[in-house]
């Protein structure tokens, strides 16, 4: 029997400079740090962010560490998640205001694709 290793995307994000008219676009490569899910945000291994442009971040998750569809799950350990969880991450960039953000997401409707602007430093 082979195994499967599948990866579902929680959120799509763009960034762009708040203080400019659209498109605004950043003036340095945008960078995301993963804080956790639930509340409070726990650490949680198998998610994960990573760039694909110097404003734009995906958000995946590895469903071997969090199955994100079991939903006979009622345990509050973010590796069982079922229904509606917080996800809290930073999204940085060089010249700018960190931003803190507490998403939440229904892994019914997911991915969740969002905007977001950061305010220069």
């Amino acid at each position: 029997m082979m195994e499967e290793i599948t990866t579902y995307a929680l959120l799509v994000g763009h960034v762009s400079d708040a203080s400019l008219p659209p498109p605004a676009l950043l003036q340095s490569q945008v960078t995301v740090q993963i804080l956790g899910v639930g509340t409070p945000a726990q650490q949680v291994d198998g998610i994960w962010a990573r760039a694909y442009a110097s404003d734009g971040f995906v958000i995946a998750a590895d469903a071997g560490n969090v199955p994100l569809d079991n939903p006979s799950s009622s345990s509050p350990d973010p590796k069982h998640l079922a229904g509606k969880f917080d996800l809290h991450f930073v999204i940085s960039a060089t010249g700018y205001v960190d931003l803190p953000v507490t998403n939440t997401c229904n892994h019914d409707v997911i991915p969740i694709a969002q905007s977001y602007a950061l305010t220069p430093a």
